[in-house]
Formats: structure tokens, sequence, C-alpha cells
């Protein structure tokens, strides 16, 4: 199952040569830690989350990553649907916060068994 992700990251960093700095950190640290989460340009935050097995299993993992950049993360919105996390503490020196999305590939809001 392929999970469509967006992961943002709001920074304090001001300078070019210091957000590259922490883009660079995070680009290493997820690689490292999320070796199914695929980003191909971390400043849009738009990627994808691959594993094998279900919605539950996905939504697992998306925590295992988050729990790696930040704590007190505050998850919002309905889980059958969407993942939808923000962390105002993030492990991450020079980001101020982290939002991370993502929907469920196989249901709609619409889908009248979901509740």
């Amino acid at each position: 199952m392929e999970i469509p992700v967006t992961l943002r990251f709001f920074l304090t960093a001001k300078s070019p040569q210091a957000k590259q700095k922490v883009w660079t950190w995070i680009t290493s640290h997820l690689a490292a830690n999320a070796p199914r989460l695929t980003i191909p340009d971390i400043e849009s935050g738009d990627g994808a989350l691959t594993h094998a097995g279900s919605w539950a299993d996905g939504i697992f993992q998306l925590l295992r990553i988050c729990q790696s950049i930040g704590h007190q993360w505050v998850l919002t919105d309905n889980i059958d649907f969407r993942f939808d996390a923000w962390s105002n503490q993030p492990a991450i020196a020079g980001v101020e916060a982290i939002n991370v999305i993502a929907d469920n590939p196989d249901v709609t809001r619409e889908d009248p068994d979901v509740c």
C-alpha cells in the first residue's frame, strides 16, 4: 500500500545557510529512521509512505516517524479518513513546528461504511 503523505516543517532558521543545514539534517534523519518514506523535495513536503499492510499499519508507521521528529503531538480529523498530526515540540533544532498529513487511499468521506 502506498499512502500519500505531506510533512511540513516550519523553520525558525532565517538565513539560507541555516535553512540548508536544517533541511540536510531532516533529510538524513528521515532517510535513516523512515526508509519507507519518500519525500522527493523536502521543502515542498509531499511524498509517500510505502508499506505492506493496512491503513492501521500505515498509521502506526506514521506515529513512529512522528515520535522520531517531535514530541507532544496533537491528532486531529477523523482517523478513518486522514492522519493529521501537529507538534510545537520538534526534536530538531531550527524547526518551530511540524505538521504530518496522510489521507487513507482506500476510503473517501462519502463512503457509507465508515463512521
